[in-house]
């Protein structure tokens, strides 16, 4: 459903989807999240050490998804970054 809705968006409206990194206010619950990268230093492609999907806290039925990244023992110079869609 995630997918037709993208697309839809992509081809019915005549817009252009796009990657945003790492923006505060992006949560697993938000209907543009996408995916959640960790670095392990700045945030650059070179530094990514993971990408997972985090499971939708509010989904009575989660799929394939990361249950929670709280217990996820980072390193001190790595951190999580939430990724959304935004339509431009």
């Amino acid at each position: 459903m995630k997918y037709l809705v993208l697309a839809s968006l992509l081809f019915g409206c005549g817009k252009e989807l796009v990657e945003v990194e790492a923006e505060a206010d992006c949560q697993p619950y938000d209907s543009n999240y996408s995916h959640t990268v960790i670095y392990c230093g700045e945030m650059m492609t070179d530094n990514i050490q993971n990408v997972f999907t985090l499971c939708n806290p509010r989904d009575p039925e989660p799929g394939d998804c990361v249950g929670d990244i709280a217990l996820m023992n980072l390193e001190d110079n790595c951190f999580a970054a939430n990724v959304c869609w935004s339509v431009q």
